[in-house]
């Protein structure tokens, strides 16, 4: 009677143990990785962006003093990674797959390269129309 009794509790902690690791599993993985020059030389503080290609959701971080850098609980998709610095080209890598409970790694080598500079004007002035003489009628001495 007591060995029926003693493995009705086993049999039950062993259901418990399985049915807590079946729900202690999730739909997020993580991207992680580092930001290395063309030497692998690690570089700190670059802007790091993901990307989820399905929704559009963005999440952005500087790379730690070390160069690294980590996104957890990403859903399972698959993202675009693209780092920036001073200095060097934008570093893009496209079809990472995060997978659940899952890390991606990606090592992103940026190169040496002319920073883009973009110049936007969103209201102004009237631009200077030169086929007309709008300084009718000035004079100098």
């Amino acid at each position: 009677m007591k060995a029926a009794f003693l493995a009705r509790v086993f049999v039950g902690m062993l259901l418990m143990g399985s049915i807590s690791t079946v729900f202690g599993q999730g739909f997020q993985g993580t991207i992680r990785g580092d930001v290395q020059d063309q030497t692998g030389a690690l570089i700190p503080l670059a802007m790091v962006t993901v990307t989820n290609v399905a929704t559009g959701e963005t999440r952005t971080l500087l790379s730690s003093d070390a160069g690294t850098f980590n996104f957890p609980n990403l859903l399972v998709s698959t993202y675009t990674v693209t780092v920036e610095f001073s200095g060097f080209k934008k570093y893009s890598r496209e079809n990472v797959q995060v997978s659940a409970n899952s890390v991606s790694d990606v090592v992103a080598r940026l190169e040496v390269g002319q920073s883009v500079e973009h110049v936007v004007v969103t209201a102004g002035q009237e631009p200077v129309v030169i086929s007309t003489a709008q300084l009718e009628g000035f004079t100098t001495r």
